[in-house]
């Protein structure tokens, strides 16, 4: 297991007393440049850099895509009880060894099963790509801090959060990395860098606002209902690491340089060739893995030139897909042609660039939910 001494610090949290209920909710998140050079063991010796963003998604056009809506896909509430519940999009969950994130999270805490009501709603599907196991063990993290602490504690431990995930990530041997929980937990669209040396401090740049609309006006997220493989392709690209094969080495190098070009590219309003960027980056793994995903090549022979930009969120191989097109004529035109197309996926509007992680005291207590702000570093 690849781990760092700083991830493993604790808070201390008197489990014998609770603050009172805490609900916490989190996005979707995606990951466009970068992902993989964010994954242990290779950051802890190479500059790291991921772009993503937090991402919402709607089956009808939003009335405007530059409005900053507040959906969020994950909601968690941890309430007192007078015994252990846990219930998930309305069913019960009767143990935890059939919820390896509850249950790895409470290992991790040394909990076993205390005396409150834990509710989850999350609409992240399974294996999506848009890293809802680690955004879901940082919002249960949360609300176990907000309801045995006070939710005073969260925003000054954010970087304490991060790390923490990272940790239980090693814990269910998914082997992930930083960028899924950075992803959701702060706003917008960002630039997320670590250097060697310094491994636990993270440097965000957030794209301005009012580049958002760049990206959602142009784009399609394509369900294809396929779950990825990520443990196998993380492990696969892991070892290659460690083996110090040149083609990983290459990669994972050039993708962490392309999210820094691809985030000036947005800045600077230059859509299509970030879109091509996009799609380089994204290919260049496919390459070192040797794999092809029938799905994206079935997409370009429908779109032909005019899908200028495709990529699947997180680790590939199935998930969400986000196409991109010239215009936003286009869009619609392939919309429809992708529906007939692919009658078994499911197409929506993305909103990108949305707000981050969100939490409350008992209501009526605290009043209007607290927001993780905008942080250079954490």
């Amino acid at each position: 297991m690849f781990t760092l001494p700083c991830w493993d610090k604790k808070a201390e949290i008197d489990f014998n007393r609770s603050a009172g209920s805490c609900t916490v909710a989190a996005p979707a998140r995606f990951d466009l440049i970068g992902g993989w050079t964010d994954t242990p063991p290779y950051y802890f010796d190479h500059v790291a850099g991921v772009l993503n963003a937090t991402l919402e998604l709607y089956r009808d056009r939003p009335e405007s895509l530059e409005q900053n809506h507040d959906s969020k896909a994950i909601h968690i509430r941890i309430q007192p009880s007078g015994s252990f519940t846990v219930t998930e999009n309305g069913s019960r969950i009767s143990a935890l060894d059939d919820h390896v994130i509850i249950r790895k999270t409470f290992e991790y805490l040394g909990l076993q099963e205390p005396n409150i009501a834990l509710s989850i709603s999350n609409t992240i599907p399974k294996g999506s790509g848009l890293g809802g196991s680690s955004l879901l063990a940082a919002s249960l993290l949360a609300g176990i801090w907000g309801c045995y602490t006070g939710i005073e504690y969260i925003p000054g431990h954010v970087q304490e959060l991060i790390n923490t995930v990272l940790y239980i990530e090693q814990l269910m041997e998914s082997g992930g990395g930083w960028q899924d929980q950075i992803g959701g937990i702060f706003p917008g669209m960002k630039l997320i860098e670590t250097t060697p040396g310094n491994a636990c401090h993270y440097s965000l740049r957030y794209l301005d606002k009012s580049r958002h609309a760049l990206l959602n006006r142009n784009s399609l997220i394509i369900d294809s209902r396929i779950q990825r493989k990520a443990s196998r392709i993380l492990y696969s690209i892991r070892q290659k690491y460690l083996d110090r094969d040149p083609a990983a080495l290459r990669m994972l190098e050039n993708i962490a340089g392309n999210a820094r070009i691809g985030f000036r590219m947005l800045e600077e309003g230059n859509l299509a060739d970030f879109a091509s960027l996009l799609s380089e980056s994204w290919f260049m793994v496919n390459a070192v893995e040797a794999s092809s995903i029938e799905s994206v090549e079935e997409l370009k022979r429908v779109c032909g030139n005019d899908l200028i930009g495709v990529k699947i969120g997180g680790a590939g191989g199935g998930g969400f897909i986000l196409a991109i097109f010239p215009d936003e004529e286009k869009r619609e035109y392939y919309k429809r042609i992708i529906g007939d197309h692919f009658p078994e996926s499911c197409l929506y509007y993305p909103l990108f660039g949305g707000s981050g992680m969100a939490y409350t005291r008992s209501e009526g207590e605290q009043g209007p939910s607290r927001k993780i702000e905008e942080m250079e570093y954490v």
